[in-house]
């Protein structure tokens, strides 16, 4: 991929931006926030230095004097902090007020969100089998194609026993990207693509947790023997889908072997591609180090580069 620059319109627009009573403003939260959270992980550090202390000075009625010291100076305060990291408004104020604004200044009609608004009863079908499917920030290009990447994350919660207790953990089955388009040409009934991989020394094929045959849908093959070898393919209408599933579309399939696991749902003329990068969009300066790096320009050249991946991701069917 081809660096990403600024044209000077572009610059100019990012500065007076940048200059702007509301950035100032929006900033300087952000930045106070931040400086916030380091400080208090400073001041931890020096908190449980200052147990230690008390409690080899003044052993062995050290240990009552450090259990209170940590209670109130360790446990107390983090739950306090902890209900004021869930009542922050970090991240929205970022990507509302910052980000957003720089998008709309490198592509007007594009936008982000808060939450994706694709229909779960669909793109559930593009990652594991789960009970709980979550879209979150989305940047939506408003488009006549009507094109949208969102923030995809998949989970659900198991129970484990250990003699008469039991206890329950979430266990993570998809984090990477969604991805929607509206297609020009309309494909009768569903077709569905997911990855496959090949167990260890059997060489048996495995499809994980995604979804096997639906009602009224048939498993099909390909000319393609990498197709066949690394992807699965269900439909309830066998012409549509090889009219889809055209050599340019298997090709586009075969590129992706050996990367990130892809798998594609297609009703109509709705379609839907997740990839489980493991990562997310949109990522927010919330440490020091991260801000002190951050600048509006290294933005606006991240939000290009965000476009250009999905451009190229989607390109094929756009």
């Amino acid at each position: 991929m081809e660096e990403m620059t600024l044209t000077d319109e572009e610059l100019m627009k990012l500065d007076e931006f940048e200059d702007s009573e509301d950035f100032q403003k929006q900033y300087k939260l952000i930045k106070n926030e931040v400086f916030r959270r380091y400080k208090r992980g400073k001041m931890f550090f020096w908190k449980i230095l200052l147990c230690i202390f008390v409690l080899v000075l003044f052993f062995p009625l050290g240990i009552a004097l450090a259990q209170f010291l940590f209670v109130f100076i360790i446990v107390i305060p983090a739950v306090k902090n902890t209900k004021l990291e869930e009542n922050s408004k970090l991240n929205e104020t970022y990507i509302f007020k910052i980000l957003n604004p720089i998008l709309q200044i490198l592509f007007p009609a594009a936008e982000i969100v808060e939450e994706g608004d694709d229909p779960v009863n669909e793109i559930k079908y593009t990652v594991p089998e789960s009970s709980h499917y979550n879209l979150g920030w989305s940047i939506k290009f408003n488009d006549k194609k009507d094109l949208k990447a969102s923030n995809f994350y998949v989970w659900h919660m198991e129970t484990h026993s250990e003699g008469k207790s039991e206890s329950t953990s979430k266990v993570v089955d998809f984090r990477g990207v969604l991805y929607s388009l509206k297609l020009d040409e309309f494909y009768e009934g569903q077709v569905r693509v997911v990855p496959t991989t090949q167990s260890k020394y059997l060489k048996k094929e495995l499809q994980g947790n995604y979804f096997k045959a639906l009602e009224g849908e048939k498993k099909i093959d390909v000319e393609d023997v990498l197709h066949n070898e690394n992807y699965n393919i269900y439909c309830t209408d066998e012409v549509s889908a090889r009219r889809f599933l055209n050599p340019s579309v298997l090709a586009w399939f075969d590129k992706h072997v050996g990367k990130y696991p892809l798998a594609l749902y297609l009703k109509e003329n709705r379609l839907y591609i997740s990839i489980h990068f493991k990562y997310y969009m949109f990522s927010v300066p919330d440490e020091k180090e991260k801000l002190d790096r951050w600048t509006v320009e290294k933005a606006a050249l991240s939000l290009k580069k965000l476009n250009q991946e999905i451009r190229d991701t989607v390109n094929i069917f756009y």
